[in-house]
């Protein structure tokens, strides 16, 4: 049977001379893999579509009780400029789709973690790439139930204790001041009008990727965030 949805392109890799394999989460599917048949093709309706953090309407061939289903057309719903032309929005970028693609399994459906990985890719495009990127992280974390709490009234020095993911005054890690800022507001849905630098980007995403390795049952690796080094 004929399904169609919008999703958002995790990663592709070539099968054959001509085809691709997609990995895709969509709304309405959870984590889907697509056979795009003829893709590399001088004449493919794919050609240009079927591209990493592209944000597409498709069409395809949904066999139950199978991995992988047959794509029948594919057409960008949403165009993202901006996001593919800098390397740290790029990266930014690729680091959220890893995130899906190595944290969700095929099939289970999560409409309001897809709308997390839309909202976040068309921040990074559009606003701070950093700060959008921590945001998505610290969300799709709270959605895999392993939400992160802070204590009222916090002052002076603040710690996380990734035992029970609970920012507090007195145990855990210790945070930095603009560590400190910028994690609580984001837990706190705050505007944050300072520009973050890449490497207190690169400290808060250590933090948060070993708590959640902590929780997880599986060793997640992100293997875009190489692309900010």
């Amino acid at each position: 049977m004929i399904k169609k949805t919008k999703c958002i392109v995790l990663n592709t890799r070539k099968y054959s001379e001509s085809s691709k394999i997609v990995n895709v989460y969509s709304i309405d599917y959870g984590k889907l893999t697509f056979m795009a048949k003829g893709a590399f093709s001088p004449k493919s309706k794919f050609l240009g579509v079927l591209e990493t953090m592209n944000i597409i309407e498709v069409q395809f061939y949904f066999k139950p009780n199978r991995e992988m289903h047959t794509l029948s057309s594919a057409d960008n719903d949403v165009r993202l400029k901006n996001i593919k032309q800098d390397l740290e929005m790029s990266a930014c970028g690729l680091i959220c789709c890893e995130f899906i693609n190595k944290t969700q399994n095929q099939g289970e459906v999560n409409p309001e973690l897809y709308n997390f990985l839309l909202n976040a890719l068309l921040e990074i495009e559009s606003n701070q790439h950093f700060y959008a990127t921590l945001k998505f992280i610290i969300l799709l974390i709270s959605n895999l139930g392993y939400e992160i709490t802070f204590l009222p009234n916090l002052s002076g020095n603040l710690y996380f204790d990734m035992n029970i993911g609970q920012l507090n005054e007195n145990k855990g890690i210790k945070l930095e001041n603009i560590e400190k800022e910028i994690i609580l507001s984001i837990l706190k849905n705050e505007n944050f009008d300072n520009v973050i630098k890449k490497n207190d980007f690169i400290k808060i995403y250590n933090v948060l990727i070993r708590y959640l390795k902590i929780h997880l049952d599986r060793n997640i690796i992100i293997n875009s965030v190489e692309l900010l080094n």
